[in-house]
């Protein structure tokens, strides 16, 4: 069997539906997401050499390490309400749940200031399967920093987050270091079993085994051990190939023997050596060095103790146990409601005008500048501190020119209100999966004019304005899920 490193079988999980208590403090998974399959959530390194300080060399000979940050970019191509909600919930940072027949309806708006001392939005755990079984990482304090929504003639719903991490994380792989002789046919590991299937499985066990080696007492090199068994205990015995086994030699003088020298077989001068036929009384009445100058037929086994170092899976305890993926029905964009010009009053969007063919896409974008810091006192080697720089968004609104309403719209630099419907599959009716999507207040910043082939075309880009009132948006999602961000 062979350990599957196949992109197809990433998983990526996250608490979707319960926020992190305090920055750094992990939750539960809750959530598998279908994510795009070129979606890693990975490990920024920090790393600094001392390539400026006076070392006495021409290059650096040193390097620092400072931590770790974590980023995703979580791409939802063919998004689901819960794609939304998931993402908008924790941009946005308030989302407010309530029954709708027998699903919920989440209202998720902006929030407020900070949530606390160290975060301006809440903070998710989220998890990775790397492949099959090459490793599971999971990372904590997670934090949706951007979010841009596409709307696309003739195609799906698209929505992206950009995602920042503390740099906090586990992985499921261990490295632990065994201390056995040379000749050892076997390694006992200190306490763990080896991860395995339901069904018992050598070959599983055998998988989650990634690296044996072994510190070499002669050179101070590390050398790969191959290994060939893992066995189903608590703790799991390894079997592997000696790195210096016994050695045939021929017929000995037991008065030519004393210190034995014999590096070509993890051997230095003055280790302990056991020669069939010899007593320790025979070596201790020798005094000096001496050389074996007969050869026979018996031979000498070699004690050394050596340092293996083990990369393995154990046996998983619960933490990274990925839950069962939600399905939803991907939305489309032709079953999307727009609407520009009208007013929201709290409940609903009143008046506006429905445009339907001449809209070529929409594009939402959505930025909380989050800065996530080292600071002072904090210790550990991740961040412990994600606050926000201040709200941005825009709309890009591309559309065939038919008429000048929005020309005038930005002449007359006035407000005006937008309104998004995606809609999906009935699943209580009258409620359906969707996705509604509130701009109380925006205005036009430019709409320039241009052929597109042989008809014409305006690019609307439009900025997202504070309504008094309601805010700059709101966000209403139906599914079948209880609560996100909580």
């Amino acid at each position: 069997m062979t350990r599957s490193y196949m992109a197809t079988h990433n998983l990526i999980a996250v608490s979707a539906n319960l926020r992190e208590t305090a920055i750094n403090t992990e939750k539960a998974l809750d959530t598998t997401m279908l994510a795009a399959l070129g979606d890693v959530i990975n490990l920024e390194h920090r790393r600094e050499s001392n390539e400026n300080e006076a070392i006495g060399k021409e290059e650096p000979d040193t390097l620092y390490d400072l931590g770790s940050l974590a980023n995703w970019s979580a791409n939802f191509e063919k998004a689901q309400p819960q794609h939304f909600a998931f993402l908008l919930a924790y941009a946005l940072g308030v989302c407010a749940s309530a029954a709708a027949g027998s699903g919920y309806q989440h209202t998720i708006t902006p929030i407020d200031g900070d949530l606390d001392g160290d975060r301006s939005m809440p903070s998710f755990t989220a998890a990775q399967r790397y492949g099959d079984i090459v490793l599971r990482r999971r990372f904590a304090s997670m934090f949706v920093d951007a979010v841009t929504a596409n709307f696309a003639k003739d195609s799906w719903c698209k929505i992206t987050g950009t995602i920042k991490g503390t740099g906090k994380y586990t992985d499921n792989v261990t490295k632990e270091n065994v201390t056995a002789e040379m000749k050892a046919t076997t390694l006992t590991l200190a306490a763990n079993a080896v991860e395995d299937d339901a069904t018992p499985s050598a070959a599983k066990r055998l998988e989650n085994v990634q690296q044996v080696r072994c510190l070499d007492p002669n050179t101070g090199e590390y050398k790969d051990v191959a290994y060939s068994a893992v066995s189903a205990a608590t703790p799991a015995v390894i079997t592997i190939t000696p790195p210096a086994t016994a050695v045939a030699i021929e017929a000995l003088s037991k008065a030519a023997a004393c210190v034995v020298t014999w590096t070509g077989h993890g051997l230095l001068s003055g280790n302990k050596v056991t020669i069939a036929g010899i007593t320790q009384a025979d070596w201790s009445a020798l005094n000096a060095e001496h050389t074996i100058t007969k050869i026979g037929a018996d031979s000498f086994v070699e004690s050394t103790d050596a340092t293996y170092e083990v990369l393995y899976i154990p046996t998983e305890s619960g933490w990274m146990t990925f839950p069962a993926r939600i399905n939803e029905t991907p939305l489309r964009v032709s079953q999307m409601t727009l609407k520009v010009g009208g007013k929201w009053n709290g409940t609903s969007f009143l008046g506006g005008r429905a445009v339907t063919s001449e809209i070529k896409s929409v594009d939402w974008s959505f930025n909380n500048a989050l800065a996530v810091e080292f600071v002072p006192g904090a210790g550990g080697t991740y961040a412990s501190k994600a606050l926000r720089g201040g709200r941005t968004q825009k709309l890009a609104l591309n559309r065939e020119f038919r008429e000048f309403i929005m020309q005038q719209h930005l002449i007359d630099n006035d407000t005006l209100g937008l309104y998004i419907l995606a809609e999906g599959a009935v699943y209580d009716s009258p409620h359906k999966y969707q996705v509604e999507i509130i701009f109380p207040k925006v205005a036009v910043l430019a709409a320039p004019i241009s052929a597109d082939g042989k008809r014409l075309g305006e690019a609307g880009d439009l900025q997202v304005l504070e309504d008094d009132t309601y805010g700059s948006v709101i966000v209403k999602v139906k599914n079948l899920q209880a609560t996100y961000a909580a």
